[in-house]
C-alpha cells in the first residue's frame, strides 16, 4: 500500500495545533510545496529549530508551528507534539535548489509538478534500547528505492487511522520482531529528509518529515542470538549496537555529507571498525562501518540520544 501524501503548513506565529483547526485558513501560514525546504519556511537559513508539530490524517496535513511551552505528557494528544527539535542536513537539496546555480533543475521540477504534483510523506523511526544499553539498527536492502544499503533505525510510514506511537510499535515489530509497549514510547526529535541527499546526485524524488521516538525493552537475549526476526523484504541485516559501536560509527569523518561535528572528547574508548550482524535467514555476516553508510537523520537522532551534537 502506497504511503499517504501530505500538505505541509508552516507558521512561526501560531502553534501546530492552531493550524490544524478549521479556521487555519484565516491564519498567517505558508503551504510548503514539495521542492521547498520546510525549515527555511519557518526560519530561513536555520539548521535546528524548536517547533510544535501535528499531523491531521483526515485532512492529509502536517503542521509545523511555534513551540508550546509548559505542556506535559498528560496533555499531549495522539498526533500532536507541543515542542520538539526539528533539523536537516546543511546540504539540504531543497534549500540549495533555489540558488542561481540550480535554476534549470528547479524549473524542470516545477514543469513536471504542473502535470503530476508530488506530496510530502511522514515517517516514524524508533531508537530501541535494550537492558544492556544497546541500540537496534537495521541495514536497508541494496535494492531499496531510496537510501539503499545504509544503516537506519527501524521505522516506516503511517498507516490510516494510526497514531505516531502505534506506527513506531508496528514498524519495529514488522521489521525486527521486537515487541514494544506503546505506552512506553517517547518522542525524541524530528528530521527533514530529502532524497537524494545532495543535488549533485539528482533532483529530489522523496521529501519526508521523520519523527524519531525512543523505547526500551527489558532484554534482547530472550529473542535469540541477536534478538531479531528480520523482515526479508525490507531488511538486509540487523544488529544491537553497543555504545562503543555507535560512537565509533558517529566518530567516522563525514567526508561527503558533513552534518554535525562530533565532539572529540566523546570518542569511543575502543574504536570499532566492523560489526557482525544478523541476516534475515539467521546467519551472520561481518559489515565494515563506513561514515556514509549511516543515514544522516539517524546519525542526528543517535547524537541527540547520547547528547553528542556538536556545531554544524
Amino acid at each position: 500500500m502506497a504511503a499517504p501524501g501530505f500538505t505541509v503548513l508552516v507558521s512561526s506565529s501560531h502553534s501546530a495545533r492552531e493550524l490544524t483547526n478549521e479556521h487555519s485558513g484565516d491564519m498567517c501560514c505558508k503551504t510548503c510545496l514539495f521542492h521547498e525546504c520546510v525549515i527555511d519556511a519557518f526560519a530561513p537559513a536555520a539548521a535546528l529549530l524548536q517547533v510544535s508539530f501535528s499531523l491531521d490524517s483526515a485532512g492529509n496535513r502536517m503542521c509545523v508551528g511555534k513551540p508550546v511551552i509548559g505542556m506535559n505528557d498528560d496533555e499531549r494528544s495522539d498526533n500532536f507534539l507541543p515542542s520538539i527539535c526539528l533539523s536537516h542536513c546543511p546540504l539540504c537539496p531543497c534549500r540549495h535548489l533555489h540558488s542561481a546555480q540550480h535554476e534549470t533543475t528547479l524549473q524542470r521540477m516545477l514543469l513536471a509538478a504542473a502535470d503530476s504534483p508530488r506530496s510530502f510523506r511522514f515517517g516514524v523511526c524508533v531508537l530501541v534500547c535494550d537492558s544492556l544499553d544497546r541500540v537496534l539498527l537495521t541495514k536497508r536492502r541494496a535494492d531499496s528505492r531510496i537510501f539503499p544499503g545504509i544503516w537506519v533505525l527501524p521505522g516506516g510510514h503511517l498507516d490510516e487511522g494510526e497514531t505516531f506511537w502505534q506506527t513506531g510499535v508496528r514498524e519495529v515489530c514488522e521489521e525486527t520482531g521486537v515487541l514494544l509497549d506503546v505506552r512506553a514510547v517517547r518522542p525524541l526529535a524530528m528530521w527533514e529528509s530529502v532524497y537524494p541527499r545532495v543535488l549533485e546526485q539528482g533532483e529530489p524524488r522523496a521529501h519526508h518529515l521523520v519523527l524519531f521516538l525512543t523505547a526500551r525493552v527489558d532484554t534482547a537475549a530472550s529473542l535469540g542470538d541477536d534478538g531479531l526476526t528480520l523482515q526479508q523484504s525490507e531488511v538486509a541485516a540487523g544488529h544491537w549496537f553497543t555504545r562503543d559501536e555507535v560512537t565509533s560509527f558517529l566518530a567516522l569523518e563525514q567526508s561527503k555529507f558533513p552534518v554535525f561535528a562530533f565532539p572529540a572528547s566523546n570518542e569511543p574508548m575502543c574504536l570499532v571498525r566492523s560489526v557482525r550482524a544478523q541476516r534475515p535467514d539467521g546467519t551472520t555476516e561481518e559489515y565494515c562501518l563506513e561514515a556514509e553508510d549511516l543515514g544522516l537523520g539517524h546519525r542526528y537522532a543517535l547524537q541527540t540520544l547520547y547528547g553528542l551534537l556538536g556545531s554544524s
